[in-house]
């Protein structure tokens, strides 16, 4: 999967469903996307948290697109952190835990910073992630066919299964997969309603940041466990 900046549950859900998580972060940035980006709740609306980027270019690996140092954006960051969870049941840690990473990514890669929340998360939670980048573990894979290189990877690593988000359904064949002797297999979540602070209708799809400042380390690990395995016909 491409790195996600603290991505929504069902990403976590498929990093700690796997036995070996791969960052796909050599291949291009995609402007628009979840890379530098993800939804909190401000108000009762949902509010971008956006890492600011230097040289952004379609053209460049997401490796080797650079966080823009900038620490007026970070104290910027920091407010809107408090003006929004301030109150939330568990804003001391997981407030913590947000801006060391975006204190961390200054200076470095989006690609860095994206797999530093992922990876700080899933730390939190006490589900240490197993993980490689493509760019450093696969990187002589890289020129072939999005399926060839996908079904290497995995021949690679040694899996008998490859599990992928339920939107790439459509992305890749079982037959390419069996032929190599893996199993193709979709997640699909089903994240849960949680009382939200500061508002009485549930907002879903928000980065894990509002999970973990509304719910308990107890009640996200219960969550990451809210999706079912699909195995296409």
């Amino acid at each position: 999967m491409q790195p996600y900046l603290f991505p929504y549950l069902g990403y976590l859900q498929l990093a700690s469903a796997v036995d070996r998580f791969v960052f796909y972060d050599d291949v291009a940035f995609i402007k628009g996307g979840w890379i530098n980006r993800n939804r909190i709740l401000v108000n009762g609306a949902p509010h971008w948290l956006t890492v600011p980027l230097h040289g952004l270019s379609p053209h460049t690996a997401i490796a080797e697109t650079a966080v823009a140092a900038d620490r007026r954006w970070l104290a910027k960051a920091s407010a809107t952190l408090a003006m929004a969870y301030a109150k939330a049941p568990y804003a001391g840690p997981v407030t913590d835990l947000v801006l060391g990473v975006l204190d961390r990514a200054q200076g470095g890669s989006i690609a860095d910073a994206a797999i530093d929340s992922v990876v700080s998360v899933l730390d939190y939670l006490d589900l240490p992630l197993a993980h490689e980048r493509s760019s450093t573990a696969f990187a002589e894979t890289r020129g072939t066919g999005r399926t060839e290189r996908v079904v290497e990877i995995a021949r690679r690593c040694g899996a008998t299964r490859y599990v992928n988000a339920i939107g790439g359904t459509d992305l890749y064949e079982p037959a390419d997969f069996s032929a190599a002797g893996i199993e193709l297999t979709f997640l699909e979540s089903a994240p849960p309603a949680y009382p939200q602070h500061g508002t009485t209708a549930f907002v879903p799809a928000l980065s894990i940041i509002d999970v973990l400042m509304n719910n308990s380390v107890e009640q996200v690990r219960a969550q990451l466990g809210s999706y079912r395995m699909v195995r296409p016909a």
